[in-house]
């Protein structure tokens, strides 16, 4: 219950419980507790039991076939903007694959079909915000298959659209990495996301390095139908880095819509040296430091993420660096954003009387998914519900008919989401009747 001893608890490499008795919750967060409560008696003894909280999703993590689904259900997001579960590490490699997809931004290309051309447009993949890796004694970093990673589980927490990732990584002299990773899209601010990482040196003392970049090397190639499209949609418009902020911007080919992302990394152990690092495909901060054994190490990693769709927003590149300023750390953001999740489940949480667990996580999961995709924050933005939402690029994000299964229940609670997505289709409705007339 004091400050002090989070701080020494946090420096042991502890998970840290923070007994908040005067109202001091973000101090505590601050500092660095990992959970914080108001009395110990609020906390019960899980032990090796199931865990039978319904909005607790758990998962081995195991990184096999199913990791495409993986990343869908892991999928973090607020309405405006989401990001899939991929791992912050990887990158598109046929296997895993990173996705970040923001709200009405579409961009067309064409193909060649039976002699004729054919447009297609389709949800446009941004650059990916999550990348982050490390090395050890100069040695692969992590994402090489020269590495074994062992997962040990993660945890989707509903309640609080938090994604905490932990495992292990061994590297081919013996060196142990302990990993624990915690990510949001923040709900508060429509516009911020964290990746939060804490290391602990497990058997060695030495050189590590940390990598935290924003990837502009990406394309839309998770389907087929993007694959034959050929998927290129960005072209740079302005990249930059420095010690403490990076910079990156890109413009959809054919719709010209302006995407911004700008990056704030920091390592909280003291001596890490930093300096900025741009390449050919992304920019972002590189950190060097000398690390003890049973050291831990945290890098806090946050971006604002700005478009040119945006209203009264001319320049999204200083929208986003503006916004990072005014961001405090990924405590204060885990906050908000929690604060903002609790009102959400308090006006949308659906019990279902004399059913089990499962059943009643399952229903959760739906509900959670739907709020990331039809949150307060679409209102007056101009898009719908997409048929996979903003999980992936199946039916190349296209909007079908899918919101009429959801607009009972966001009727009845956010009156005015459901007028904004109707308004949607009012919009377009020429276009479609005419369409249709030409189909016959």
């Amino acid at each position: 219950d004091a400050l002090n001893g989070v701080t020494a608890g946090r420096a042991g490499g502890f998970v840290v419980v923070g007994v908040d008795r005067f109202g001091r919750y973000r101090d505590f967060r601050r500092t660095g507790a990992d959970i914080v409560v108001s009395d110990l008696g609020d906390l019960r003894m899980a032990g090796i039991t199931p865990i039978t909280d319904p909005l607790l999703l758990l998962d081995p993590d195991d990184d096999d076939d199913r990791e495409g689904v993986r990343e869908s259900l892991f999928t973090l997001g607020n309405g405006y903007v989401a990001t899939r579960g991929a791992r912050a590490y990887a990158a598109d490699d046929g296997h895993h694959y990173p996705g970040t997809y923001f709200a009405g931004v579409f961009d067309r290309l064409s193909r060649q079909v039976d002699g004729g051309t054919v447009d297609e447009d389709a949800l446009v993949n941004a650059p990916n915000w999550l990348s982050l890796s490390f090395a050890v004694e100069g040695g692969p970093w992590l994402g090489s298959d020269s590495l074994v990673v062992e997962p040990r589980g993660s945890t989707l927490d509903l309640s609080r659209g938090l994604l905490v990732r932990r495992f292990t990584v061994e590297d081919g002299s013996g060196r142990r990495t302990s990993v624990l990773e915690r990510r949001l899209v923040s709900m508060a601010d429509p516009h911020l996301a964290a990746l939060e990482t804490h290391l602990v040196a497990e058997n060695w003392s030495g050189h590590l390095e940390f990598r935290a970049e924003l990837d502009g090397a990406v394309r839309d190639n998770e389907t087929t139908e993007e694959q034959l499209l050929g998927g290129d949609h960005l072209e740079l418009v302005e990249a930059d880095a420095g010690a403490k902020v990076a910079h990156l911007a890109v413009r959809t080919v054919q719709s010209q819509i302006v995407l911004a992302q700008v990056q704030r990394a920091s390592i909280t152990s003291g001596g890490a040296k930093p300096h900025g690092q741009r390449s050919r495909i992304g920019v972002g901060q590189h950190f060097t430091l000398e690390v003890a054994e049973g050291q831990r190490v945290s890098c806090e990693k946050l971006v604002a993420l700005y478009t040119s769709r945006d209203a009264a927003t001319p320049d999204p590149l200083a929208a986003a660096r503006s916004t990072l300023e005014k961001a405090a750390g990924f405590a204060e953001l885990l906050a908000d954003h929690e604060a903002a999740w609790a009102r959400l489940w308090a006006r949308s949480a659906v019990v279902v009387r004399d059913e089990t667990t499962a059943i009643q996580r399952l229903v959760n999961l739906h509900l959670f998914h739907v709020l990331q995709v039809a949150s307060p924050h679409v209102v007056d933005r101009d898009v719908g519900i997409g048929a996979r939402g903003l999980h992936g690029e199946g039916y190349l994000g296209h909007i079908f008919w899918d919101e009429l299964f959801v607009l009972p229940m966001i009727t009845r609670r956010y009156p005015s989401v459901a007028r904004s997505l109707l308004s949607y289709r009012a919009h377009r409705l020429k276009p479609a009747q005419a369409a249709a007339a030409a189909e016959g």
